[in-house]
């Protein structure tokens, strides 16, 4: 099982490769299938997940 915080850190911290194999890769027990699962379940909008970025920044 993948989360939104989990795809979103994802996102910050990769710089080119922004696969579900890529990601599946260094997630314990999650593989492509889960993150595509995830990805077509999820409605995540842009808005969304800047929101979600937001509330991850350290000031």
């Amino acid at each position: 099982m993948i989360t939104k915080l989990q795809y979103v850190e994802f996102l910050i911290s990769t710089v080119a490769t922004y696969t579900g194999t890529h990601l599946a890769e260094h997630l314990d027990g999650v593989s492509h299938d889960a993150i595509t699962d995830f990805l077509q379940s999820e409605k995540l909008t842009a808005r969304h997940l800047w929101e979600l970025v937001l509330s991850l920044r350290s000031f």
